[in-house]
């Protein structure tokens, strides 16, 4: 069986920080800085190799992510404004949803979807990601779970949903517009229309 010993570490992170309540609180607070500051680097990072070496799928999944991303970052931006929950620390009133855990369960999902022998592995990364901003009183554990559950949700939206086409007519001439990303060999397209 191969292993992602990359997940392996994050989620023999997650044991220890969860299964040690007392372990040092220096030593725990710096492991979730780590994990809290690392988020999103990681995400772009394992974006841009799926996307560099995946070949065909890996450059697909790279294209759901990033698409997927924008629509939960967005929704997640959008929920922040609207609700002004006042973050455990006190530093402003972003709190509610977690932008953090909306952003890893979006790639873990996207991920998981793509790999099942590993999807705990993606899961459990995430939910230490969650783990993390909880810890650093960043966000109420509510928020992390409505992060999570937005990044999923998102993941999902985007799954098979790339390209809508909606028909319509333009004077006397029948088109047909395509919306939504379409990979191809110099770059991405967002809106195509055909008639």
């Amino acid at each position: 069986m191969r292993m992602r010993w990359g997940w392996v570490v994050i989620n023999g992170g997650l044991a220890v920080c969860l299964g040690f309540p007392s372990w040092g609180g220096e030593t725990r607070q710096e492991f979730a800085e780590f994990l809290s500051e690392a988020n999103r680097p990681m995400i772009v990072a394992g974006t841009t190799g799926l996307y560099l070496f995946g070949k065909e799928k890996g450059r697909q999944m790279a294209t759901q992510i990033l698409v997927a991303e924008v629509v939960s970052q967005g929704i997640t931006d959008s929920l922040k404004r609207l609700t002004k929950e006042r973050r455990p620390d006190g530093s402003n009133r972003l709190s509610f949803p977690s932008g953090h855990a909306s952003s890893a369960f979006t790639f873990a999902e996207i991920l998981a979807e793509n790999d099942r022998e590993h999807q705990g592995w993606y899961y459990g990364g995430a939910a230490l990601i969650g783990w993390s901003r909880v810890e650093l009183r960043k966000h109420y554990w509510w928020d992390v779970v409505a992060g999570a559950a937005l990044g999923i949700y998102s993941a999902r939206l985007t799954r098979g949903h790339l390209f809508k086409a909606a028909r319509f007519s333009l004077g006397r001439r029948d088109c047909e517009a395509t919306f939504g990303v379409e990979l191809q060999d110099r770059g991405l397209t967002l809106v195509r229309l055909t008639w």
